[in-house]
Parts: structure tokens; sequence; C-alpha cells
């Protein structure tokens, strides 16, 4: 419910107490003599008073029996995030995508503004919770719905959802972004994974990290020669000589300074030199994630004699 509706039904709730005040002392004299010139206009006002706040509380009632679903749905959920009850406006937001995913490709207007709001909700609900990768999906699902408008009656304009998601985003998504190789490419044995680093902060470096299904984090710090420290590369083997595995993930994370120790102290070969699981400062949601293929290794034509 807006500010508007509240200001709305608290008037008609102050009408109503103005009409039972004007009206009880009259129902009880009426009886007992003839009304006055005064007592009709107290009971004139007190008449219009319980009309119109009749009138509003009716009005509401049809109101709200005849809102979409999703509309009731989505005004739960925004009353739900303001009140900071996250957990609720999630599970809220979740039922209004829930039915709105049942009507398949229907896509009413006013249905669409709000599950673009339903998502933005889910979104900074999830954020303020610290699920980041959620809150990621949240609002690029919001950005779907680039069209989406929303009333505000306070400011009376309207404000678009996919803007405002956009906005987090911005924040939210990884700093770092791996340009080559492509997620899906087929790769050689030995290649350099080139990418960039966006606002990165000035303590955090880039690591990328090599794993297979069976395999540990094989690391590899980056290096950059570029002046602005914007772009990095690294050199990277995809497996071990002899390993029948094919298919690896590349990750690029920004990490701590002091998470270089971790690489120094380890004395084996760069291609050799892995560690079981990420350090404990790597957040996966600011990684850049690419999933590749080994490409299959064509035997020379044998020569016959």
């Amino acid at each position: 419910m807006d500010a508007n509706s509240i200001a709305t039904l608290i008037t008609a709730f102050g009408a109503l107490l103005v009409g039972i005040g004007a009206l009880s002392p009259l129902l009880k004299s009426m009886r007992i003599a003839k009304l006055g010139t005064q007592q009709k206009i107290l009971m004139l006002v007190g008449t219009l008073s319980l009309t119109f706040s009749g009138i509003v509380f009716a009005a509401r009632w049809f109101s709200d029996r005849n809102l979409p679903l999703t509309e009731k749905l989505t005004t739960r959920a925004w009353d739900a995030l303001h009140r900071s009850d996250y957990a609720t406006a999630i599970s809220v937001a979740d039922d209004c995508i829930e039915f709105f995913n049942k009507l398949g490709d229907h896509r009413e207007k006013d249905i669409s503004n709000d599950i673009a709001t339903c998502f933005l909700i889910k979104g900074e609900a999830t954020e303020k919770l610290g699920r980041m990768s959620e809150a990621i999906d949240a609002y690029e699902n919001t950005m779907q719905y680039r069209f989406a408008r929303v009333y505000d009656p306070n400011g009376r304009f309207f404000w678009s959802p996919a803007e405002v998601a956009s906005d987090h985003l911005a924040v939210l998504r990884p700093s770092v972004e791996i340009i080559y190789p492509r997620d899906g490419q087929s790769v050689d044995r030995r290649i350099v994974v080139h990418g960039k680093k966006q606002n990165p902060p000035s303590d955090r470096e880039v690591w990328v990290f090599v794993k297979s299904a069976k395999s540990d984090y094989y690391l590899y710090p980056t290096s950059s020669s570029d002046p602005s420290g914007e772009e990095w590369q690294t050199q990277i083997c995809m497996g071990q000589p002899g390993s029948d595995e094919t298919n690896f993930t590349i990750f690029a994370c920004p990490v701590e300074p002091q998470t270089r120790g971790i690489f120094l102290e380890d004395h084996r070969p760069s291609c050799e030199k892995r560690i079981l699981e990420l350090p404990s400062t790597v957040r996966m949601a600011e990684c850049s994630k690419r999933s590749v293929y080994l490409e299959p290794q064509v035997s020379p034509p044998v020569e016959r004699k």
C-alpha cells in the first residue's frame, strides 16, 4: 500500500470518527426533543462524514479485490523490503515470478511492470543478505524488461527497474573479465589467457586458476604491460601430460596481495603449482569464468613404404 493510499484511509477513518461523534448525541436526544438548527447542521455533517468514509472504504475494498495477483504480490514484496524483512520479500517476489512464469509467453504491459519490479526486489533483498550471485541473477533478469515502468506516487514520476538494476550490476559484477578464451572454445594445451580489469582496488592482483572435474586448482599470477594496468595476461597449461581430461574451467579472480605467498612458496614448475582449494580471500562473485575443452589431437599420417 503506497503513501497516498494510507493517507486516504486515515482521512476516511477520521471522517468516520467525526461522523460518529456528531451523530451520537443527536441520536440519543431524538426521542426527547425536536432537533434545532444547530442540531440539524451536526446531523448533516455527521451524515456526510459517514457517507464519505463509507464510500472510501468501499472503493478501497473493491479496488483491492480487482487488483491483478502480480500487483498484490508486488505490493507485499515492497512492504517486506521496506521493513527490512528480506526473507519475506524474497519469498513473495518468488511467488510473483512463479505466477508470471505460469503465464508462458504472455507479456501484458502491466504484468511486465510487476514482474520487473519483483525481480528488482529480489535482487535488493538478496544483496542485503550478502547473497551476491543470486542478486546478480535477479538484476540480470530485471534487465530483460527494459520498457517496464513503475510509478512513484510521492515524486509523481515513472522510473525504470532496469535502470536501477543496471546501477546495481555495475557495482556487483566481476571487476575482472576474461577476453580470451571465449566460453565453450576449444584450446591447445598451452595458451595465453588475457583479459581486462575495471576499476580494480589498488591492493588487489588478478590470478588465473585452472581446474578440471578431477584436478586441484592450478594457479597462475598475471602480468600487465598496459600502462593503465587494466589489461592482463598469463600463460597457462591445460591438464598434465598423459592425462585424458579434456574439459576445464578457467577462473580469473582478484586476490589479496598477501596471497602471492602461496605461489612463491610452491617451488614446482609453473604448470604444476596447484592448491586444493581457492584462497579464502577469493570471492567467486568477483571472478570471471570460462569453460573450455582441449582441441583433439590429430595423429600424423603413417607413411606407407
